[in-house]
């Protein structure tokens, strides 16, 4: 357990160092760490973090380990853990160029859970990314609506606000 532990701490400071592809080892480390002690609930976690890790550089294999992460989560009854997972899928999908109807639906669908469990960071990323895929669909209007409902407070995180400023400029271009 101590291993998994400094394995997590280990790939944070990696990632944030820039040595994503050792972060990402590590995260890996630990995930197997857990694994052996049956601490489900802890490899679920690391394994969601690495997805996130995953997602600029290899957003099929971030959509892999998050639904794997979501199952995990599932069987031991955490939902909301779960529809967190669900969103790195979603994010990973979108990453990857997908723009298709059901992958649209199940977005929207994400949205209205996390609304339910309370999940208020992963609603708004998440409402973005239905923003994105409208985009993509070249349905502007659609999109526009979207992301005016997505209220950015002043202590937002970086990387939220980067997103929607982003979304903003692709609706204008």
């Amino acid at each position: 357990v101590y291993q998994a532990m400094y394995q997590s701490d280990r790939a944070e400071v990696l990632i944030a160092a820039g040595l994503v592809s050792e972060g990402q080892a590590a995260l890996a480390a630990a995930a197997q760490a857990h694994a052996q002690r049956g601490l489900r609930q802890f490899q679920g976690e690391v394994e969601l973090a690495l997805a996130r890790s995953l997602l600029l550089t290899d957003p099929a294999d971030a959509v892999r380990r998050a639904r794997q992460a979501a199952r995990r989560f599932r069987a031991r009854g955490s939902e909301s853990w779960a529809l967190r997972a669900d969103v790195v899928e979603v994010m990973g999908r979108v990453a990857d160029g997908a723009r298709d109807d059901r992958l649209l639906a199940r977005t929207r669908d994400l949205v209205v859970a996390l609304s339910e469990q309370g999940l208020v960071r992963e609603e708004k990323v998440t409402r973005m990314h239905v923003a994105r895929l409208h985009i993509r669909r070249g349905e502007l209007g659609e999109a526009a609506a979207v992301l005016a409902t997505v209220t950015l407070k002043p202590d937002e995180s970086v990387t939220t606000r980067l997103l929607h400023r982003e979304l903003r400029a692709d609706l204008a271009r």
